[in-house]
């Protein structure tokens, strides 16, 4: 299942879980015991009934259950970034999770990587041109020696700093390393 799949399915489960517990806690017992309720609700509800709950969200509700607590906390701040994502950019994602499904050869992955990598560049320096543009020309000129003269650790919490200013979304924090944990 890749990584989209993933994604909606966990999404899609939680909210499924949340219903069920939901519904859950209205039909719980009162405290003091089934003398204790009133008269039987006999009404047919209108309500539709609970969508269909498959092996594969059961399977998804138990990889989310057994998730740690640092790897739901990057869950939920990953949802809480794609909230925030504009429709069009969520779909220029999915299809480039989709075209990274699709490679099959070496060549093919070389090519999409370069694509992708020149891509994010594109948008890096046209970020980083609409800053400079912001700027009077002068502070700009020094911002911009300022910014060749970094190094690329340097460079990357720069294009972060800038990001916050224009009102994007600092980069996410790299995942931590397999021996970390």
């Amino acid at each position: 299942m890749n990584f989209r799949n993933l994604i909606l399915s966990a999404v899609l489960s939680l909210g499924f879980s949340a219903f069920v517990f939901a519904d859950a806690e209205k039909m719980s017992v009162p405290a003091g015991g089934p003398q204790d309720r009133g008269p039987e609700n006999t009404e047919i509800s209108d309500a539709p009934p609970p969508p269909a709950f498959s092996r594969e969200d059961a399977r998804m509700l138990k990889r989310l259950f057994l998730m740690k607590n640092e790897e739901l906390h990057r869950l939920g701040e990953f949802i809480r970034r794609l909230e925030k994502i504009p429709p069009e950019r969520r779909r220029q994602m999915a299809e480039d999770l989709e075209r990274a499904a699709s490679v099959k050869t070496p060549e093919q992955r070389r090519a999409f990587e370069k694509d992708m990598r020149e891509r994010f560049r594109r948008e890096r320096s046209d970020l980083l041109a609409r800053y400079f543009a912001a700027l009077p020309p002068e502070q700009a000129d020094a911002e911009r020696k300022k910014f060749l003269s970094l190094d690329r650790k340097a460079r990357r919490a720069y294009i972060a700093d800038v990001r916050r200013k224009l009102g994007y979304e600092p980069f996410p924090p790299p995942p931590p390393k397999k021996g970390e944990n």
